[in-house]
């Protein structure tokens, strides 16, 4: 059971610009590794299949054709996959280009999200090859030989929830679609983007991401371009360097997993040397890991998982304790403490070899 949790991704492969087999290639790894950790849906930055950073090669056939193609080898191996994967690329349509998120699933393309407000500022000048969703009236694409649905007001249904997708510039716009989509019925919102890296903006983006989701009451999914882009002009880091990963456990009060595929997971130790206490499935791997009551709690059934959660919620001057207990446990697996289990081990080897050695001697 999922107890009304949808398990989403937000994935960053790498990329050569312009080289679409490679690119479709990497794209694939992350989802058949999203797909084997039980991810729902899965999404990938600004054209991802060509690289962002094409410039005026956006104006050739060719790499129309080969991003094409790359969209088609992922879905012949992807098809017999249930997660769902939002891609971006470059869709020609009519004599114009859109810069464009596809939404596919098991071999098919469910629809097209053109890009609606286009960056012509500074380093960006998106409207020399793309043309906005504003300026096409059509509402369908032929792609990879299927008529598929397009626009920006699209929304996409599972059996667990409903989502939207926007692109980059459109969540900096005075009204992004994905308001819209919000009162549509959208309960999670997907951006595939391509921001680069400048002083303060990581920040700024990160309020502007909270404030959009708290605003839409919808989860909002961010996927940024990373190495491997062009950096002529700027710089893409993919929004989250490693040592920024606790600076995100810690934008939450607990974390939360109904996994029954992750075992022990790194992402459990993370969580607690962050300071985050833990409500997790039960299994035996984690014994001594996740301790009830003192770092978190592990829960066997939905009726325990409620139980524990509401108990953290009606306890918030428990949190401060439970945080630190967190902190320290997280210390019995440092790299410091795993070195020394290990020279543990060879030490007692080495002892046990040692005292072998002796008795063939006496034996002698």
């Amino acid at each position: 059971m999922n107890y009304g949790y949808v398990k989403v991704a937000a994935a960053v492969p790498r990329v050569k610009v312009a080289d679409c087999k490679f690119n479709a290639s990497e794209i694939e790894k992350e989802i058949i590794i999203a797909d084997g950790k039980g991810v729902q849906i899965i999404a990938f930055p600004e054209l991802c299949i060509t690289g962002y950073t094409c410039g005026d090669l956006f104006a050739q056939q060719l790499l129309l054709e080969e991003a094409e193609m790359g969209l088609i080898q992922i879905l012949n191996n992807t098809r017999q996959m249930d997660i769902i994967s939002i891609l971006g690329m470059p869709v020609a349509l009519n004599g114009v280009l859109l810069n464009a998120a596809v939404v596919i699933q098991k071999g098919r393309v469910l629809g097209v999200v053109p890009k609606t407000y286009l960056p012509n500022y500074k380093e960006f000048y998106e409207k020399r090859w793309f043309t906005s969703a504003c300026d096409v009236a059509e509402n369908s694409v032929r792609l990879c030989g299927q008529i598929i649905p397009m626009g920006r007001d699209l929304l996409f249904e599972t059996a667990d929830t409903t989502f939207g997708v926007e692109i980059c510039e459109d969540l900096w716009a005075p009204i992004p679609p994905s308001s819209t989509l919000a009162l549509q019925g959208a309960e999670i919102l997907f951006n595939l983007s391509a921001d680069n890296e400048g002083i303060g903006k990581h920040n700024y983006l990160r309020s502007l991401i909270s404030q959009q989701s708290a605003r839409c009451i919808a989860g909002y999914v961010f996927s940024s371009c990373g190495f491997g882009e062009s950096t002529t002009d700027v710089v893409f880091a993919g929004m989250v360097a490693p040592e920024q990963v606790a600076d995100w456990y810690q934008l939450g009060d607990l974390f939360v997993s109904a996994s029954t595929s992750e075992t022990q997971g790194l992402t459990y130790i993370e969580a607690l040397a962050a300071g985050v206490p833990a409500l997790c499935r039960a299994d035996p791997c984690l014994a001594g890991v996740i301790r009830n009551g003192e770092n978190g709690w592990q829960y066997r059934d939905e009726a325990e998982f409620q139980a524990r959660l509401s108990e953290f919620l009606a306890q918030p001057h428990h949190r401060e304790r439970l945080a630190s207990c967190a902190r320290v446990s997280a210390e019995e697996f440092s790299a410091q403490r795993f070195a020394e289990r290990v020279e543990a081990v060879y030490e007692e080897q080495i002892a046990r070899r040692a005292g072998a050695d002796v008795c063939r001697e006496v034996s002698a």
